[in-house]
């Protein structure tokens, strides 16, 4: 049973399938998608609480301490990440032929550079 998707993500479900119409007709890919998008309703809802709270909060002792769900936006933020490289969406801008964001070249630019543009 699949949980229900937040407005803004099902937004995002709808133009991934737009822009990557093989991914519908993929069970597996469809259920890591799913997977995907329920991480990052989890993100936003928990930095909605966190930032209402603040980041850090009072213990039970009265001491302060992180807030606890600043783990929670961690992990769920590398399962989202993971679940784009899963599908292969994180090269799809490189792929693309577009300009990748900062950092150290992909292999994918590496090889195009070397073979001069051919894939």
């Amino acid at each position: 049973m699949q949980k229900q998707l937040s407005p803004e993500a099902e937004k995002l479900r709808e133009s991934t399938l737009e822009l990557y119409p093989d991914l519908a007709d993929d069970d597996v890919a469809q259920a890591v998608l799913q997977t995907g998008l329920e991480a990052l309703d989890m993100v936003t809802k928990a930095q909605r609480q966190v930032e209402d709270e603040g980041m850090v909060v009072k213990g039970d002792r009265g001491n302060t301490k992180a807030h606890p769900l600043l783990p929670v936006i961690r992990d769920q933020r590398a399962q989202f990440l993971a679940c784009l490289k899963a599908l292969r969406l994180d090269l799809a801008v490189v792929e693309q032929g577009q300009q990748a964001g900062p950092g150290r070249p992909t292999d994918f630019q590496l090889y195009q550079k070397r073979h001069g543009g051919r894939a």
